[in-house]
């Protein structure tokens, strides 16, 4: 299931991303 590990990587990074793109506007 390393797919799977690979996804919930790519959401946790792509959340935090959006997260710091509405703190910096």
């Amino acid at each position: 299931m390393l797919y799977s590990y690979f996804i919930f990587i790519m959401s946790f990074i792509f959340s935090i991303s959006f997260f710091q793109s509405q703190n910096y506007l």
